[in-house]
């Protein structure tokens, strides 16, 4: 009996083993999520970061719940549908325990629910989702005037997000090896979300001018590349949407 557990904890083992050495990188994971908010009347962006300085406020006061939280205040700036929402919230934890803690807080505590009554806007969606980095911006600095491009994407036919994974990657070291300073994650969308994207594809820069030059960098310096063209084919990719805004929080 004894011989015959070990014989199948082997095989076990054998065939993860296997699986995960398909794949050349193992993913750098996060969660975030997205608030989709409208202001209310006669309130403009600037009310909604006043309320996150009490905001702040009020989380100094929760030990360590909120230490290894990011909070960017993004509004939409190239985007389909400019009516459908006026400033979207992003906060980024580094893995779904300490989310669920700060939920825990958040969601327990009256002073919270008193604070959030007093939000000058009203949210009409809020998605959860797992990040994979695929690369980092220069910085991400508290301050950070940064834009961010998300374009939702389909997986063709034979892959998977995994190998797809790989191969951007395997891009973005090229990129930044030439000297490239784009951040780029893929998000894949979970609670609340309501498409049918695969993933969807972030790419953002810590300043506007940044994203620019990237963007010029990637037309003469990355395009005509193997490893730009080993992406062609895997997935596809469309309705993107630009947003600008500051970074409010950083746990560097």
């Amino acid at each position: 009996m004894i011989r015959l557990l070990l014989t199948l904890c082997f095989i076990y083992s054998a065939q993860v083993f296997s699986q995960e050495s398909e794949y050349k990188y193992v993913p750098e994971r996060n969660t975030a999520e997205y608030y989709f908010g409208s202001l209310n009347r006669g309130k403009d962006i600037s009310d909604v970061a006043k309320w996150y300085d009490e905001f702040a406020k009020w989380a100094a006061t929760q030990g360590d719940a909120y230490d290894s939280m990011t909070v960017a205040l993004l509004q939409p700036y190239f985007h389909s549908d400019l009516d459908s929402h006026d400033f979207m919230w992003v906060n980024n934890w580094p893995d779904s325990s300490a989310q669920y803690k700060g939920l825990e807080v958040w969601t327990r505590d009256p002073k919270a629910n008193a604070l959030f009554a007093k939000l000058p806007a009203k949210n009409s969606q809020v998605v959860n989702t797992t990040q994979w980095t695929i690369s980092q911006p220069s910085s991400t600095d508290v301050g950070n005037f940064i834009v961010a491009q998300y374009n939702s994407c389909k997986l063709n036919e034979g892959t998977n997000l995994r190998t797809f994974y790989d191969v951007y990657v395997d891009f973005a070291k090229m990129a930044q090896e030439k000297g490239d300073v784009q951040g780029r994650k893929l998000i894949i969308p979970g609670a609340g979300y309501d498409g049918d994207a695969d993933f969807i594809r972030l790419v953002y820069a810590s300043n506007v001018s940044e994203r620019g030059e990237g963007i010029e960098f990637w037309r003469s310096e990355l395009y005509d590349t193997d490893e730009r063209r080993a992406l062609y084919g895997l997935a596809e990719c469309g309705n993107g949407s630009i947003y600008v805004g500051p970074v409010l929080r950083s746990p560097n």
